[in-house]
C-alpha cells in the first residue's frame, strides 16, 4: 500500500526545516504566506519519485536564498547560475531522499529520479499540486508535491 499525499506532506513539514539546518545552518519552518510560484529570479527543481510515493516533489528557490544557501558552503559571495542551480538540485534530492526513507516500510525499496533544474520565470505549478511554504534566513522557498506528469 502506498503512502498517501496526506502522510508526505506532513512529513516535509518536519523533513524540510531540518535539511535546511543541516544543509545551509538555516533556521526554517512551514508557514501560512501564499508562495508565489510565477516569482521571477527563482531556480526550479523538480524530481520524480518512484517507491513507496509516486508524485513529482518540486522546490523554488529565490535566487536570494540560493545565493545565501551557496554563502554557507562555499563563501563566495555571488556564485554563478550553475553553482546554483547545483545547490538546489542537491537540496531537492536530499529532500526527496529523506522523503522516500521516511515514508518507505522496513522491507520496502525506495527510489527517486534524478532532479531537473533551471533558473526560470513563469513556472506554473499544476493545479493539483499540494504545496507548502517554508521560510529560512527570512525569505520564503516553495515545496510541492504534485501528480505524476505523463511522459
Amino acid at each position: 500500500m502506498r503512502p498517501s499525499t496526506e502522510i508526505a506532506l506532513i512529513a516535509l513539514h518536519e523533513l524540510v526545516p531540518q535539511i535546511l539546518e543541516e544543509m545551509f545552518f538555516a533556521e526554517a519552518e512551514a508557514i501560512d504566506d501564499v508562495f508565489d510560484w510565477s516569482a521571477n529570479n527563482a531556480i526550479f527543481s523538480r524530481i520524480s519519485l518512484h517507491e513507496p510515493l509516486e508524485a513529482d516533489l518540486i522546490v523554488s528557490v529565490p535566487t536570494d536564498l540560493a545565493h545565501e544557501f551557496s554563502e554557507t558552503l562555499t563563501s563566495d559571495i555571488k556564485s554563478g547560475d550553475s553553482q546554483l542551480k547545483d545547490i538546489v538540485g542537491e537540496l531537492l534530492n536530499t529532500l526527496a531522499g529523506r522523503l522516500q526513507v521516511a515514508l518507505a516500510r522496513d522491507d520496502e525499496a525506495c527510489a527517486v529520479g534524478l532532479p531537473e533544474t533551471t533558473k526560470a520565470s513563469n513556472f506554473i505549478l499544476d493545479e493539483a499540486a499540494f504545496h507548502q511554504t517554508f521560510a529560512a534566513n527570512e525569505l520564503t522557498l516553495g515545496v510541492a508535491l504534485a501528480p505524476k506528469r505523463s511522459a
